[in-house]
């Protein structure tokens, strides 16, 4: 299922309504994925990386420079520092973001991926624990983003590598 905000108005955001549409599943992978958006052809694509080489394919005028070797690294580092936090992630996500109706799906399937429900999964994990197991990706993330002079991965230019790790 996903929802999209029809705006009756230009002006304010509060003016939207919810239109429900349906959105096929990826022909590869997880069923579905989160975001998701619809083209203004009307095709649905899902997953970060697909929307942006999307949106770059339609729309190359600025890059978000996909092609960025510092993109391809960071891609590569992302495991070594993502994976120790995830039983952090997967217990904060529903208490942070989920609503009631969500909870029963979130808490099923994330503990069917680790095999206990998610709260077992992070008390086996504490937190000390995994953030020490995530310090030497983070070391080598900060590494890569201090490689030039400025505030990016790309220096002065912001790219989709930014963006990855900024949602990280």
């Amino acid at each position: 299922m996903y929802y999209s905000l029809a705006s009756k108005s230009t002006t304010s955001v509060l003016e939207t309504q919810p239109t429900r549409v349906s959105v096929p599943p990826n022909k590869q992978g997880a069923k579905y994925t989160s975001p998701t958006i619809f083209l203004p052809d009307g095709t649905a694509v899902m997953d970060s990386r697909v929307i942006a080489a999307a949106i770059e394919e339609r729309h190359p005028t600025p890059s978000v420079r996909l092609d960025a070797p510092q993109l391809a690294r960071l891609e590569a580092l992302l495991p070594a520092a993502a994976t120790p936090l995830r039983p952090l992630f997967l217990a904060h996500v529903p208490r942070t973001f989920l609503d009631e109706g969500s909870l029963e799906y979130w808490y099923r399937t994330r503990g069917e991926a680790v095999g206990r429900h998610v709260e077992e999964h992070e008390k086996a994990n504490p937190a000390e624990g995994c953030w020490a197991a995530a310090k030497p990706g983070l070391g080598k993330i900060t590494a890569l983003l201090q490689e030039t002079h400025g505030p990016f991965f790309l220096g002065d230019t912001v790219s989709y590598a930014d963006l990855v790790w900024g949602s990280y």
